[in-house]
């Protein structure tokens, strides 16, 4: 438990030039998530299938960045609660398959938009 916190305080401090220099909000946010994982992670009392709750605040921490927080879970939980931390893994790669697609479908239609407007462009 104590290396979850160490961990957390390195990420957490990794960012912090980032969010003074460019008052990044979503780095704000990406930091609230973590230190939201220490505490669900802090409330785990058995090792089982994630409870509502607690299947609710992994699925909405891993929301903002499913790759740290989503690792963050899984090394913090798996010594002691591994079903749980395989649980909270398998949402983590879920959300960032979503997140791949959803990126991939944005970029396309930006691409596809200014390929219209090259094209159009080039026939006058």
């Amino acid at each position: 438990m104590k290396k979850s916190y160490i961990v957390a305080a390195v990420v957490i401090l990794l960012t912090i030039p980032s969010i003074v220099t460019s008052h990044n909000v979503l780095f704000i946010i990406q930091d609230l998530a973590l230190v939201w994982t220490l505490f669900v992670i802090k409330q785990v009392k058995k090792d089982g299938a994630l409870s509502g709750g607690e299947k609710a605040q992994v699925i909405l921490t891993e929301l903002f960045n499913p790759l740290i927080v989503g690792l963050f879970y899984y090394f913090s939980l798996n010594n002691q609660f591994p079903k749980k931390a395989k649980q909270a893994g398998k949402y983590a790669l879920i959300i960032l398959l979503v997140w791949i697609v959803l990126i991939a479908l944005i970029f396309g239609s930006y691409l596809f938009r200014l390929k219209g407007q090259y094209d159009s462009a080039v026939a006058h």
